[in-house]
């Protein structure tokens, strides 16, 4: 009736009729008063006098009038379950009765009605209804028990049932208030919980795992698939019932809004009691939730709600932000990856400028050409300025490469005196052009730091250029101090000086100072945004100090951290440590690399051999330090060597160095070689001049043997540049040109070229396809070959550059002694892999560490390399310090230490084992380098 009557008055239709409902009647006994003295006014009217009839006989006859009476009273005619209790609690007052009154009440009554008040239902307003039914029950029998005796043991009967009908609505509301203290609790920690999440998967989690907790038996939770138009259609999250959780697809369980769970979802073998709650956030509708009811604690479920629609829309603002935040970095991604294709695609062009405008100003005395001398003064000009804008498109590169995370640096103990003398060279020289005053204060003895001597130049001449460009008049100069734990460079000017306003952006991309945007001064503003990062890169700080007025000029300074240096090695482990010519092994396989690594360590090369991991993490760690040339040691049809191209492209301290790839195959006697370099196009002079003498091409001159040189690109004007340059650096020298592959082969089919330059991306026959031509020719296998690529490697070249190494290592053209006698051969043309001297002293470690147990002599080990002892002596003492024979000694103990330490010998066994002639021999060799005698280093270790 209550829901029709709402319906209606929403619809607009007026109640007919006043409607009057009975409503229970509870009394409050806390103040101690006599229920009967609380029975409405008038009930004793309804009473009937009792005829003389014997009471209990009265009783049961009237149990009937006496039950409808009170049902109706209490409102609970339609009520099957109270009416049914009720019943039993008026047969229990009459079985009560049945008893002498002259006795106490009995045990068993007490039991019994205990028994049926926890029968009664999980909340206490049953039984206050009952109590307040038992009051009524009580005038009835008293008006029908009226002997003093009988009349008396009711009254007793009746409060001691009102007695413990109150114990129990005590207990009963003790732990009532006890739940509702635990459910606060557990609400808390799961609103701490769902305040953490940060999807919509992690919220379904911790519902999932903290609503049972809760006493829910079930829980359906949906949003609606179309939030801003309040959707029909919702996708269900969460389920869970008695079962436990129901697996749901991560997006979602589609169905119609209207059906509250999806059909099939829930069983529904038994009735049950579900409440439906909205999840919203202001006026937006996000979907709903449905719980059935199982702990009945006041704002349980609304608590929920408003917990729910909290967790979901701190969920979305999350997403849109982290939506936010990754299309911001995709945006200056794309920016960042335009601007390096651009530059690159500028440079281009830019390289053929600068390098035919140097290849003219370079020639000695004009002997190609007469030019003119204001044509040269023009040339000079065109070089000057083509620099300038390469050196605009090298700071947007690094400002790219920056923001993209791959500004890299090659990081080692540097020198600083060296860098700074030649810094000061530049600067003065860029004082004077300006026609202004240099000075420079640089102390003579610097400590070591640690950093990119490359980019540190670029810093200090960037801040000198700066100086230098806004100073008309006065003097720039240069200022180093030696701290504690800091070097501190200061580049300081007399120029325009930058206001104080712009002084807290100075360092920002592309900002310039309002003083010299309204002079005219040019630029982008990168140069400080760079030499900021680059400094930070390197540990330090960078500022400037200007009072801001015209003409005070400003003081730039960066500070860097020095280098204390790693602990000392032993000097009978010098052989371990990194050498600037040093070449790398790379190799997955470390049984295959080892024989190769040691037999080039025996000819005198310093080799780091790396064992590669599946990570290419690894590769990168392999190639943090610049090596003289990289050798890579693999099966043919590994797909690491994609990787490795990727990263050598990459690391600016590794770029146009000798990559050499083999592969052996020792049980068919059978190997595999493949010389290439990977430089950029057009090439630079100096990069071009690098490669060639890499390869032993610069060192005949006009009277020497002549060379040929095949450079094979499908663009015209780069083929004629390249072989301008070399003929220009390389005397005597024949060159060789083609428009792509099958023109190249066609050109060397009877001569054997000592240098190959290839363009891969060519048409009719690419580089690719000449590779793998290559190699059906006998004279031609063993050409060293320059690839020139693109500055940005696309995945498909490198797939297909790996794929053609592949194929080429595949063939086992040579056998394993030409394979290994190849690679020799294509080291030892690169002069920077050690001259002669360094080889002699290497060749001599390799050769003591292989016979120091025996009785070997410098006249030994000189017959062996084939050198005059004392220029052996020399050359050793020159590379390491300390001569073969001390060194020889000082290896000895290095071994003799690790048997003492591992080893149950005798110390004379030791002695002779590695070396030495006698014990006392071996005791006083250990003695003077371990500073104690073998017997006390044994017993102490």
């Amino acid at each position: 009736w209550g829901v029709d009557t709402l319906v209606d008055i929403l619809k607009g239709k007026a109640p007919t009729a006043v409607t009057h409902l009975s409503a229970p009647l509870i009394i409050r006994r806390s103040c101690g008063c006599n229920p009967l003295n609380l029975l409405p006014l008038g009930y004793e009217s309804h009473l009937v006098p009792v005829k003389e009839v014997p009471p209990l006989e009265c009783l049961k006859k009237k149990r009937e009038e006496i039950l409808n009476k009170l049902v109706h009273q209490a409102g609970i005619q339609n009520i099957p379950r109270l009416k049914q209790d009720t019943s039993r609690l008026l047969d229990l007052f009459i079985k009560a009765c049945e008893g002498q009154f002259d006795q106490p009440t009995s045990e068993q009554f007490v039991q019994d009605f205990e028994e049926m008040l926890g029968r009664m239902g999980s909340t206490y307003y049953n039984i206050e209804l009952f109590s307040t039914m038992m009051g009524r029950l009580q005038v009835e029998f008293l008006h029908i028990f009226t002997d003093p005796v009988a009349c008396s043991w009711v009254q007793r009967l009746f409060l001691q049932a009102q007695s413990i009908a109150g114990d129990y609505i005590q207990r009963f509301l003790i732990g009532e208030k006890n739940q509702a203290t635990y459910l606060d609790t557990l609400l808390h920690e799961i609103n701490q919980e769902m305040a953490t999440a940060l999807t919509v998967q992690d919220l379904t989690k911790i519902l999932g795992n903290n609503l049972p907790r809760l006493g829910i038996p079930a829980c359906y939770l949906s949003l609606y698939e179309d939030r801003d138009t309040f959707s029909e259609v919702s996708r269900l999250i969460l389920a869970y019932d008695s079962r436990g959780r129901m697996n749901i697809e991560p997006e979602g369980r589609r169905f119609d809004s209207k059906d509250l769970i999806p059909p099939g979802m829930r069983q529904w073998d038994e009735p049950s009691s579900l409440v439906v709650q909205p999840l919203f956030y202001r006026e937006e509708q996000m979907g709903f939730v449905v719980f059935e009811i199982g702990p009945r604690y006041g704002g349980l479920y609304e608590a929920l709600r408003e917990q729910i629609s909290s967790a979901l829309k701190h969920i979305q603002l999350h997403q849109s932000v982290v939506d936010a935040r990754h299309a911001a970095e995709e945006a200056n991604r794309l920016k960042s990856q335009f601007l390096s294709i651009v530059t690159h695609e500028l440079r281009a062009p830019l390289s053929m400028i600068v390098s035919l405008s140097e290849m003219l100003l370079e020639d000695p005395e004009n002997s190609r050409l007469m030019i003119p001398e204001t044509y040269l003064q023009d040339i000079e000009t065109i070089h000057a300025t083509g620099q300038h804008i390469d050196r605009l498109l090298l700071d947007v590169l690094d400002l790219g490469r920056s923001q993209l995370g791959q500004l890299k640096m090659n990081l080692k103990p540097i020198d600083l005196v060296e860098l700074f003398h030649e810094t000061e060279v530049i600067g003065e020289q860029m004082a004077r052009e300006k026609h202004l005053v240099w000075r420079s204060r640089v102390p003579k003895h610097l400590p070591m730091v640690k950093g990119d001597q490359t980019r540190l130049r670029q810093i200090i001449i960037n801040l000198i250029s700066n100086a230098t460009k806004f100073t008309l008049k006065g003097e720039v100069s240069l200022l180093v101090t030696v701290g504690d734990n800091e070097i501190t460079v200061a580049v300081s000017d007399t120029g325009l000086g930058i206001p104080i306003k712009d002084q807290a952006n100075i360092f920002d991309e592309f900002h310039q100072s309002t003083r010299t945007a309204t002079r005219g001064y040019g630029g982008m503003g990168l140069g400080l945004a760079i030499t900021r990062r680059l400094v930070e890169m390197h540990g330090g700080k960078i500022n400037c100090i200007s009072s801001g007025e015209e003409g005070d000029g400003t003081t730039f300074y960066f500070t860097l951290p020095v280098y204390r240096g790693e602990p000392a090695k032993d000097t009978d482990e010098m052989e371990d440590a990194p050498k600037e010519d040093q070449l790398l092994l790379l190799s997955p396989n470390l049984a295959q690399a080892q024989p190769l690594s040691e037999y080039l360590k025996q000819q005198g090369y310093s080799v780091h051999l790396f064992v590669v991991g599946a990570q290419a993490e690894n590769l990168e760690k392999a190639l943090l330090a610049p090596y003289r040339a990289i050798v890579i040691c693999d099966d043919p049809s590994a797909n690491w060597i994609q990787d490795a191209l990727s990263v050598l492209r990459s690391q600016s301290g590794n770029l146009d160095v000798p990559i050499l790839f083999y592969h052996l195959w020792v049980e068919e006697n059978q190997g595999s070689f493949l010389d290439l370099n990977l430089v950029s196009k057009p090439m630079r002079p100096d990069s071009l001049l690098k490669v060639l003498k890499q390869r032993g091409l610069t060192e005949s001159g006009p009277g020497g043997p002549k060379r040929t040189v095949l450079v094979v690109d499908d663009e015209a004007e780069i083929c004629e540049l390249h072989a301008q340059m070399i003929e220009h650096h390389v005397p005597n020298c024949q060159v060789i040109q083609a428009c792509n592959g099958r023109q190249g082969l066609e050109r060397i089919k009877n001569v054997r070229p000592d240098l190959i330059l290839l363009d891969l991306l060519m048409p009719e026959m690419d580089g690719f396809n000449m590779l793998e031509a290559m190699q059906s020719h006998t004279t031609l296998r063993t050409v060293p070959v320059i690839i020139m690529t693109s500055q940005v490697l696309t995945e498909e070249t490198l797939l297909r550059l790996n794929r053609c190494v592949t194929s080429v290592l595949s063939k086992g053209l040579f056998s394993l002694q030409e394979t290994v006698q190849q690679i020799e051969s294509s080291l030892a043309r690169d002069k920077r892999l050690g001259s002669d001297p360094q080889r002699i002293a290497r060749r001599t470690m390799a050769y003591i560490h292989t016979h120091y147990a025996e009785a070997i002599s410098r006249s030994d080990i000189a017959n062996h390399i084939g050198a005059n002892e004392r220029y052996l002596t020399h050359c050793f003492r020159q590379e390491f310090g300390i001569t073969p024979i001390e060194y020889l000694n000082r290896y000895r103990v290095k071994v003799a230490r690790k048997m003492l330490e591992t080893e149950q010998k005798s110390i004379t066994e030791i002695g002779l084992e590695v070396g030495f002639t006698s014990s006392a021999h071996f005791s006083r060799v250990f003695h003077q380098y371990m500073g104690t005698t073998p017997r006390e280093y044994q017993r102490t270790h």
